[in-house]
């Protein structure tokens, strides 16, 4: 996988933003061709969704549920879906079906995930749209990792902002990252969030000036639509027992020195 923007420790609050253009402020954004990039674990999968996909999918064994009404095992209305008690609420029905060709992805899957990555829900811009997302039913106040998959269709210049549970995530996100689109790849968003005390997590995507977004810099790009393709939502992996020992022991020794 190629890495594209590391994450920035730059902000813990809403007031330590930044405002140059594509500043990645938690996380990462990285570019994919191919479903084994994406390090997808079926054992820590939570809740994945293909947004208005054409059918229930799986990826490296990790299945992805469409949230069209009525083509998929989860959907219980249009733009939701639930898995395990969890359930993932989508906000707005603008969309395109089959909005880019198949991306020619290799390895594990590649068909599959070409599919999830066709399809979008977007928002306008223009008219202050933004795409939101609720997550619901999580286990309150616990770390999960969000991982959203964007496909642009084309060499286009889109920038929009991320934001979770009111913290700026990325500054100016262009959905190509730091690289260029072609036929044979695509781009994540990957970050760590505590749910909240009710169990949540709420996602937005959206044009400059967005709610949380403390620099509101002039808007850049082509483009502000923000499109979204793919969500899926985990838990962090346990420590090993050998880890748990090794912090033991480096503590063990910290005590000593004293």
């Amino acid at each position: 996988m190629k890495k594209l923007c590391s994450a920035v420790a730059l902000a813990a609050v809403l007031g330590l933003g930044t405002s140059s253009a594509f500043t990645v402020i938690t996380g990462s954004v990285n570019e994919f061709g191919s479903a084994d990039d994406l390090n997808l674990d079926s054992s820590l999968s939570v809740i994945a969704v293909d947004l208005f996909g054409n059918g229930d999918s799986t990826v490296n064994g990790v299945n992805f549920l469409t949230d069209r009404a009525g083509l998929g095992a989860g959907v219980g209305a249009e733009g939701v879906v639930t898995n395990g008690g969890v359930t993932h609420t989508t906000n707005l029905f603008n969309q395109i079906d089959n909005w880019t060709g198949a991306p020619l992805f290799t390895g594990t899957d590649a068909g599959t995930l070409a599919g999830i990555m066709q399809d979008i829900r977007w928002a306008n811009g223009g008219a202050g749209q933004t795409i939101s997302i609720g997550v619901g039913g999580l286990t309150p106040n616990t770390p999960y990792n969000v991982l959203l998959l964007f496909n642009e269709g084309a060499n286009r210049d889109r920038h929009f902002d991320i934001g979770v549970n009111g913290l700026l995530a990325v500054d100016d996100m262009t959905s190509e990252g730091n690289g260029v689109w072609t036929n044979s790849n695509s781009f994540s968003y990957n970050g760590t969030f505590s749910s909240t005390n009710a169990g949540g997590l709420d996602i937005v995507l959206g044009r400059e000036p967005l709610p949380g977004d403390p620099n509101n810099t002039a808007f850049t790009g082509a483009d502000n639509n923000a499109i979204l393709q793919g969500v899926v939502i985990s838990r962090i992996p346990e420590p090993s027992s050998s880890a748990l020992l090794g912090l033991g022991l480096i503590g063990l020794l910290a005590r000593r020195r004293r």
